[in-house]
């Protein structure tokens, strides 16, 4: 059987889930990354989100973001399939009772080209 842990739970999600996703970004704007950081890049946004599903006070909002970092991430690594299942997951929580309208521009945002999901293009006030 497992102890509890010595430390906060969710103090330990609140940072992880704000760290990871911030050092995703980082590695993002990274100009050119090794194999290794792409790797790490895909690991810290999942590590992201998880930690935002562990936490009491997450939003739709928050778990829209994650997911949509985590297709983004797939995206600028040329993996249509696995963008596109984590951008759908975005929409679906995005579509929620809990979602903050001021984060509507970005459910079409930062996508190369044309929005991949066409129902999207109803839902930005603004491009």
């Amino acid at each position: 059987m497992a102890q509890e842990p010595v430390f906060d739970l969710k103090v330990a999600h609140a940072y992880f889930s704000a760290h990871c996703f911030n050092s995703t970004w980082d590695l993002l704007d990274k100009k050119e990354r090794s194999a290794a950081e792409d790797q790490d890049m895909i690991l810290r946004s999942m590590a992201s989100l998880w930690h935002w599903t562990q936490r009491p006070d997450a939003t739709n909002t928050n778990r829209s973001v994650g997911y949509w970092q985590v297709s983004r991430v797939y995206a600028v690594l040329g993996r249509a399939d696995e963008a596109r299942r984590y951008g759908e997951l975005s929409l679906h929580e995005a579509r929620g009772p809990k979602w903050s309208p001021s984060f509507t521009p970005m459910r079409t945002k930062r996508w190369p080209g044309p929005s991949p999901w066409p129902e999207t293009a109803s839902l930005a006030t603004s491009t």
